[in-house]
């Protein structure tokens, strides 16, 4: 009498597509084991210290590096007087834009010297994370500051004037803007709520 039990299958046994499925997925599996164990020493991924942005023009550059001193000078600063004289120093350059009073320069120097008190701790250190132009003569710079506690987002936001047309000539266009317009700061914003960045 034969016996009814089924056998299992050897190797010599399945069918050649079922072996090619077998062996790509064996050969997977050490390829990625291979890659989780050895990568990083094979294939680096580079470092980043800072967010990588696109290298600015002659004029940004002009006023990072105004508002990069304003940082350095607030980060020196101590007293609130030290402070109000770092946003006095970045509103300086003779804008007329009625924003950027004495008064208004005393209040947003207030408000960072509360809430380095009461929130976010000392300043330690700060990157420029973005730029915006909105159109020719508008500019937007955003930086991330570092505190003991929080970061903080800020927005310098700059406008360039035109020069004032001519009389007595025939054409009614605004003439071309020149290099020599200034860079007026008219908005300084600071924000602790970061999902407004993202």
């Amino acid at each position: 009498m034969r016996s009814t039990a089924r056998r299992l299958p050897e190797v010599g046994d399945l069918p050649l597509p079922t072996m090619r499925k077998q062996s790509f997925l064996l050969l997977f599996v050490i390829s990625a084991a291979f890659l989780v164990v050895f990568g990083n020493r094979f294939f680096p991924f580079p470092e980043r210290t800072h967010a990588q942005l696109p290298p600015a023009s002659t004029e940004e550059a002009s006023l990072d590096r105004r508002v990069e001193a304003f940082f350095r000078h607030l980060m020196q600063s101590s007293t609130s007087t030290a402070t109000e004289a770092a946003f006095e120093e970045i509103f300086q350059d003779g804008s007329q834009v009625p924003r950027t009073s004495s008064e208004a320069v005393e209040n947003m120097s207030k408000k960072f010297t509360d809430l380095s008190n009461s929130e976010i701790g000392r300043l330690h250190d700060h990157e420029k994370i973005g730029s915006k132009p909105i159109g020719k003569d508008v500019i937007v710079l955003k930086y991330l500051t570092k505190h003991d506690r929080a970061p903080v987002l800020w927005s310098f936001m700059f406008y360039r004037s035109p020069p004032p047309r001519t009389t007595g000539t025939t054409s009614t266009t605004t003439p071309p803007m020149s290099a020599s317009n200034t860079w007026n700061l008219i908005l300084v914003r600071l924000d602790t709520d970061l999902e407004s960045a993202m």
